[in-house]
């Protein structure tokens, strides 16, 4: 359930952040969608 959550919760920041800053986040959105699929893959592991 906290999975759903956290992917809807980044959908919306992703949404907002290239609505509101363009170029810049398109360099640091990748990363940080990267970081972000990392986290919840390894607490879905270590949490079960």
């Amino acid at each position: 359930m906290e999975f759903i959550i956290g992917i809807l919760l980044l959908v919306v920041f992703v949404f907002l952040a290239i609505r509101m800053a363009g170029c810049f986040f398109k360099f640091i959105l990748p990363v940080a969608i990267v970081l972000v699929i990392a986290y919840f893959i390894y607490n879905a592991i270590q949490g079960g």
